[in-house]
């Protein structure tokens, strides 16, 4: 299945969780019990704004970029969650000195389920969307070759 990469110029990436699944028990009175599950790095979260005014398109992005950062943002969370087989795409390590940095690329996914351009927009430039580190069994975001599948 090809995984395709956020192009992320002209984003702002917030680091702004660090998630741990846990299997516990509560044997009441203090007494628990548990289990890591998954990864000794945890799953990361960031929020993601965008850095220029609505429907302004990037500087100097010419032909690269023909369409406004807002409306590829749009389009690319709608692909990802109604088009493709997949929800997971590719992206740039945002905090690649981070101490959980493990690669330059993750594997990611969009948290919110849904949206509308309206809302979106106000969203990208206050807020930001949510985005959250995914994985993919026995492949690596910085080894993925499409043309191997």
């Amino acid at each position: 299945m090809p995984y395709e990469t956020l192009d992320d110029s002209g984003f702002i990436f917030e680091q702004i969780g660090l998630q741990a699944r846990r299997l516990t028990a509560n044997y009441g009175d203090g007494y628990t019990a548990g289990a890591r599950l998954g990864s000794v790095q945890g799953l990361r979260a960031w929020r993601v704004r965008v850095d220029c005014l609505p429907d302004i398109h990037i500087a100097g992005g010419g032909e690269s970029y023909p369409e406004t950062r807002a409306r590829y943002l749009w389009e690319f969370w709608r692909k990802h969650k109604l088009e493709l087989d997949s929800e997971i795409f590719i992206m740039r390590d945002p905090f690649p000195d981070d101490v959980t940095r493990t690669a330059d690329k993750v594997f990611a996914r969009f948290v919110e389920n849904e949206l509308n351009y309206g809302l979106d927009t106000e969203y990208l430039f206050n807020t930001g969307l949510t985005i959250m580190q995914a994985r993919v069994k026995s492949l690596d975001a910085n080894d993925y070759n499409p043309q191997e599948i």
